[in-house]
C-alpha cells in the first residue's frame, strides 16, 4: 500500500561516500569485497567529502582534543548533521507549490549597488543554495513519477497523505547518510485525513491501521553501509528514523489522536512485533490521555521498545512542533540542524584540568 525502496531491493545496504570515503572502503572490505577503483578516484580526488570539509576546519586545538581521546565520538567520516526535514509539505502543498516557494525565497533579496564584499558573498551563496534546492524539489517530482505518483499536486486523502509524506523521507535516505535520519512529528499530521477519509466512509479503521503497518515496513527496510566499529557502538542496526508522538499543543490540546495508537499497535506482539526502526519516542505529560497512557505502559512492559521524553521540557524550549533528532535531542521540525560534535571523556577532561591547575 505504502510503496518506495532507498535501494533496489530491500534491506540492501546503500552506500553513501559523500559522507566520506574511508569509512565506506574500510566498511566495503569488511564485507569481504573491494571497493570499484574509479568510485575511489571520484570521492578522494575530485569530490570533496563531508568529513574533508569537517576535517578541514578542525582548530589544533580540537585535533589535539581528539588525538588525547579528551573528544569521542562516532567513527570518523560519519556524517554529523541532523535535519529533520518537514516531510508533511510535500503531502500538504505539492512539489510544485514548495518549488513556488524556494522560487519566492530566491527572488526575495534584489542585488543593491552598494553592497559590501561580504554581503556580496553572502546573496551569492544565498541564491546558489536556494537554487541547489529547487533542482532537488524537481529530482523529488521526477522519483515520485518512477512509482506512478504525482506528488506534484498535494494529497487528495489518507494513503497519499503518508505516501507522499514518506517519498519526501525517502528522497533523503536515498542521498545522505546523517548522524540520525529521523522521521519527525506527523502522526497528528495524518490523522487529520485518516478522520476526513473515516467520514466520508472512504476507509475503514482497518484500512487506516494498515496504511500505518505499511509505512512501519518501510521504515524497517532501510539499511546503510556500515563498519564494524558502528556496530560496536551501537546494538541492531539502526539509522534513527525517530519518530515522535503525544504531547500537548501550546493551546493545551493534546497532540494524541487515534494514529498515535495505530503507530504504538505496531509493536504489539499481536501485530507486527518491536524493531528498532522507527524509533518511538513519546513526549510524556501525566496529563496525556488515560487510555493513551495504559497503552504505552503495556508496551513498554511486554517489549521495552518505546522511549520517553519530556513533552514540558522540550515545549519550553523548541515549542509544539519539535520532534527528537537521533535518540534524545529535539529540534524544531524543518527549521533547525544540529551538528553532532563528539562525546566528552569526562574523567580524563578532569584530570586535564587538575593537573594543567598543579602545574600553573
Amino acid at each position: 500500500m505504502i510503496v518506495g525502496l532507498q535501494t533496489d531491493v530491500p534491506c540492501k545496504r546503500a552506500m553513501m561516500p559523500n559522507g566520506g570515503w574511508r569509512m565506506v572502503e574500510q566498511a566495503i572490505k569488511e564485507a569481504g569485497k573491494e571497493p570499484d577503483p574509479e568510485i575511489k578516484k571520484i570521492f578522494t580526488r575530485y569530490r570533496k567529502t563531508h568529513n574533508d570539509g569537517v576535517f578541514g576546519v578542525y582548530t589544533k586545538n580540537i585535533k589535539v582534543a581528539r588525538h588525547n581521546k579528551i573528544l569521542t565520538g562516532l567513527p570518523d567520516a560519519y556524517g554529523r548533521g541532523r535535519i529533520i526535514g518537514d516531510y508533511r509539505r510535500v503531502a500538504l502543498y505539492g512539489v510544485d507549490t514548495l518549488i513556488k516557494f524556494k522560487q519566492r525565497d530566491k527572488d526575495a533579496i534584489p542585488y543593491r549597488n552598494d553592497f559590501s564584499e561580504t554581503e556580496i558573498e553572502h546573496w551569492i551563496r544565498y541564491r546558489e543554495e536556494h537554487d541547489e534546492q529547487i533542482k532537488a524539489l524537481k529530482k523529488l517530482i521526477v522519483l515520485g513519477k518512477e512509482y506512478g505518483l504525482d506528488l506534484a499536486r498535494p494529497a487528495m486523502n489518507a494513503k497519499e497523505a503518508v505516501q507522499w509524506t514518506y517519498m519526501g523521507y525517502l528522497a533523503s535516505i536515498k542521498s545522505q547518510d546523517g548522524a540520525a535520519m529521523s522521521f519527525g512529528r506527523v502522526s497528528a499530521f495524518f490523522d487529520i485525513y485518516f478522520e476526513r477519509d473515516l467520514k466520508e466512509g472512504k476507509i475503514t479503521e482497518t484500512d487506516a491501521q494498515e496504511i500505518i503497518d505499511n509505512l512501519v515496513m518501510k521504515l524497517r527496510i532501510v539499511r546503510f553501509l556500515r563498519t564494524k566499529d558502528y556496530d560496536k557502538i551501537f546494538s541492531g542496526d539502526p539509522y534513527w528514523a525517530t519518530w515522535s508522538d503525544a504531547g500537548f499543543g501550546d493551546d493545551g490540546r493534546t497532540m494524541v489522536t487515534k494514529t498515535s495508537f495505530r503507530l504504538l499497535n505496531t509493536l504489539t506482539l499481536e501485530h507486527l512485533g518491536p524493531g528498532p526502526e522507527p524509533n518511538i519516542t513519546i513526549f510524556w505529560d501525566p496529563k496525556l490521555p488515560e487510555a493513551y497512557k495504559r497503552f504505552c505502559a503495556r508496551i513498554s512492559i511486554d517489549t521495552s521498545a518505546i522511549q520517553y521524553e519530556s513533552d514540558k521540557e522540550i515545549r519550553s524550549h523548541w515549542g509544539d512542533d519539535a520532534a527528537i533528532a537521533c535518540c534524545v535531542s529535539p529540534m524544531r521540525v524543518g527549521k533547525q540542524m544540529q551538528f553532532f560534535a563528539a562525546r566528552v571523556n569526562s574523567a580524563k577532561a578532569l584530570l586535564y584540568a587538575i593537573n594543567a591547575a598543579a602545574t600553573r
